[in-house]
This record gives C-alpha cells, structure tokens and sequence, in this order.
C-alpha cells in the first residue's frame, strides 16, 4: 500500500516505532496477535479482523483503513458496515489510540459522495477523520464541506434539472480543491 510507504517516509513516525501492514487480528489457532510498534508499546487490533496500516506517531497509536480509490471504500463499507463500529470501538480502548480512512487516490473521489448511507450515515455517524488524495477531513470539516457540496447539488440538480450523476462528473468536482472552490468551501 502506497500509504504505508509514505507513513514510514513523512518523519511523524515515533521514534523506533514500526509500520505494519495488512495485519489480522489472530493467529490461525485462534489467538489474538500483539504487535510490537517499538520502545515498549504493544498492541492488540481486536475488536478488528484485520488492520491496513498499524503505527505510532505523534504520541498515539494509530489504525488506517486504506483503499485505492473512493469506489473501493464504498463497496467495502457497503458489504462490512461494522468495521467503522470496529475502529471506533478500538479507538474508544485508549486515549493514546486514533483511526483514520484513507483513500490514496483523489481519482473520482465523488463516487464516495454518491451514496448517503456510506458518507452521511457510516462516515459521520462513527466519527472517523478521512483522507482523500493529500487532502485530510476532521470530522466538522468533512460535515462541513459535505454540507456545501449538498447545497450545491441541490441548487444544480433539483433546482436546476442536471442529473446526478452530471453533477458528480462535472470538471469542478474533478478534485478536492477544485471542488471546495466551485461549492465555496470552507
């Protein structure tokens, strides 16, 4: 995972700490696994299955979800809804813990946008930063700019007549900054 590359390579990694990569949880007679991310911090990934990208950084351990592309997290979230219960209860395990989705690619990230149930209702309900391309999204900025994003779909497709589907597509929405432009963002 590109991620995982560029987490080892940004400097914000803990000293000595390591990056693992596609863990699971238990070992294959059924025990949990623990991870040691260096200077004598070990972990467990229970209550998930399996974690993209395990490190310690700025004082905390941190959990990603990672995937390729928006399309990508959305099949996933669509066919695993409780891995973001998952994360949150993980990250509820310790102060020291935080999650993040990531998705490398900004290459039609609106597809992420195109179903309400995998961004409003999976991704704001549980609370889970994201980052899209180089772009990351606390929780209030990723409302924040979904909200605008709406208003301007509103105002273009049920004001205006554009399908769906023409406004996801426009030349605006090619990109989180050009976007953030066209919506007036923040």
């Amino acid at each position: 995972l590109r991620h995982v590359n560029e987490v080892g390579a940004s400097g914000e990694l803990a000293k000595g700490s390591k990056v693992f990569s596609g863990v699971k949880a238990t070992k294959a007679d059924g025990t949990r696994r623990l991870f040691d991310l260096g200077d004598g911090v070990v972990v467990n990934i229970h209550p998930l299955s399996e974690a993209d990208a395990l490190y310690r950084a700025g004082g905390k351990v941190h959990i990603d979800e990672v995937k390729r592309t928006a399309s990508a997290l959305a099949n996933k979230l669509r066919k695993k809804p409780g891995q973001l219960n998952n994360l949150k209860e993980w990250r509820s395990l310790g102060p020291d813990r935080e999650v993040m989705i990531v998705v490398e690619s900004e290459f039609k990230w609106t597809n992420l946008l195109g179903d309400p149930d995998v961004f409003e209702v999976l991704l704001l309900k549980h609370e889970i930063p994201l980052k899209i391309g180089g772009t990351v999204f606390d929780v209030s900025e990723m409302a924040a700019f979904h909200s605008k994003i709406v208003a301007k779909h509103r105002e273009r497709v049920v004001l205006g007549g554009m399908t769906h589907r023409a406004f996801m597509e426009l030349p605006q929405m090619a990109t989180i900054e050009s976007a953030a432009k066209f919506v007036g963002y923040p």
